[in-house]
């Protein structure tokens, strides 16, 4: 503004920036847009760019686009029965999926995206969270994997391994879901709708079409559970370097909140166990871990998978009406898978 002499090229860049219309991108809602700029003759020319839009009927298409080549169908060893989908987690022919739609079976044929057919054989299978690994001779290229799971109400693409995809919604991040068999999955994600057609084990990738998580067998008609993609990693990474998996315990049983309570209901509470031995009662709710707020059972599973055995945790527990620190030293439960 105290020059007296300005380049040609500040006033044009100017002039454009003042009647640039204002475009809508699906990303960001209401933003300006501006191209390449060019230099041409001393003055900077803007190209404006028109977003690409994808409809809604599109996108599980579009995004699953990448992650579909790592995706496989698995059958019974004869070939007759479809049980499950899978995804590569390696490029050295380890898959992930669901372990109770496997049925039982531990040799199987698999069917890749790109038509090969071969044999595969199950490593291993974690009760607690229904994660299994199994092993092929087919070559299939890894997918590429989240960095951690989405939030609650984030679009997500639920590939068929026999091709097509679906449009579903996280509705919640941390949740209790019933298997097929009645058991329960606690602290997994729940989508909007039941997987219908779609085989559990298939995979649900995010807008970017990383895998953010691995959907297992529930009942009939149920909404689709959703394995977190760090938990089924962290699983699978077990299930394959020794065939067994770990997971933190409190030694507590608990159930979910009611009426107006938030948190997690201590029912009973092992005797010398850690949150025993670190002051937690029955009846007490657990409403903190360290710095995390509980809300229900399912969280503070989920946040509890965040830890790993020996680690001293902060267990805030209200307990007649009035907030108590607990230090817990969590202990560990071995599964041999």
């Amino acid at each position: 503004e105290e020059r007296i002499w300005r380049h040609p090229s500040e006033v044009a860049w100017e002039a454009r920036q003042a009647v640039e219309p204002v475009l809508t991108t699906p990303a960001t809602g209401n933003a300006r847009h501006f191209g390449p700029l060019w230099a041409l003759g001393g003055a900077l020319i803007v190209e404006s760019v028109t977003p690409r839009v994808t409809s809604e009927t599109d996108w599980p298409t579009e995004v699953s686009r990448d992650a579909r080549p790592s995706t496989v169908l698995v059958r019974s060893g004869n070939g007759i029965r479809t049980l499950a989908g899978a995804v590569a987690v390696r490029d050295d022919g380890y898959l992930i999926s669901s372990g109770q739609a496997l049925d039982g079976e531990t040799t199987f044929l698999v069917h890749s995206a790109s038509g090969e057919i071969g044999e595969a054989t199950l490593i291993g299978t974690d009760p607690v969270t229904d994660i299994s690994v199994l092993k092929t001779t087919t070559s299939i290229a890894p997918a590429i994997m989240a960095s951690g799971p989405p939030d609650d109400g984030s679009s997500v693409a639920v590939i068929d391994p026999t091709g097509g995809a679906q449009h579903h919604t996280i509705e919640q991040r941390a949740a209790a879901s019933t298997k097929a068999d009645g058991e329960h999955l606690i602290g997994i994600h729940t989508l909007t709708e039941a997987l219908g057609e779609l085989p559990p084990g298939s995979i649900a990738v995010d807008g970017t079409g990383a895998v953010v998580g691995i959907t297992a067998a529930t009942e009939v008609d149920s909404p689709a559970a959703l394995i977190p993609i760090d938990v089924a990693n962290a699983v699978a990474a077990e299930i394959i370097a020794d065939g067994t998996t770990t997971h933190v315990r409190i030694g507590v049983t608990a159930r979910g909140p009611e009426g107006d309570e938030l948190g997690s209901v201590v029912t009973a509470v092992v005797t010398d166990g850690p949150a025993d031995l670190g002051g937690v009662s029955p009846a007490d709710l657990i409403v903190a871990i360290d710095d995390e707020v509980i809300a229900s059972m399912a969280e503070m599973v989920a946040v509890l998978r965040g830890y790993e055995p020996g680690d001293a945790v902060d267990i805030t527990v209200d307990r007649n009406g009035e907030h108590v620190s607990c230090m817990v030293v969590l202990g560990s439960d071995v599964y041999d898978g």
